[in-house]
């Protein structure tokens, strides 16, 4: 996997791109906004394997989030559940905008623009 990640590293993954820490936040959205950005890597598959096979405890490999060196869904919120959990919506590649300084962010939705242009 050394020799591949050599090679594709020069094309620019996501993951190279953006910071690190990303990969291993605690908000939800975070979380699903790291899992965006694996969504079309062409290493996908070897991360989330290399990660299962080393042990790595915890973060978002190959799109999948690990906690505890397992596969989660979602990860679990600090503090006491909501009484009504709200739904979250995954991110998907198309939600992800270039930054020019080399980076990612979310598009900011129409409404919050506006707000924030008045």
């Amino acid at each position: 996997m050394t020799v591949l990640l050599d090679e594709v590293s020069l094309q620019g993954l996501p993951c190279h791109l953006v910071d690190p820490e990303v990969f291993f936040a605690d908000a939800p959205g975070d979380i699903e906004y790291a899992k965006g950005l694996c969504t079309d890597c062409p290493l996908r598959t070897e991360c989330l394997a290399g990660a299962l096979r080393r042990g790595e405890a915890a973060g978002v490999w190959g799109g999948e989030l690990l906690v505890n060196g397992e596969v989660v869904a979602r990860k679990r919120p600090r503090g006491r559940p909501r009484k009504h959990p709200r739904p979250v919506e995954p991110v998907t590649r198309r939600d992800v905008a270039p930054n020019p300084l080399r980076g990612s962010t979310l598009q900011r939705p129409a409404a919050i623009r506006r707000r924030r242009a008045a």
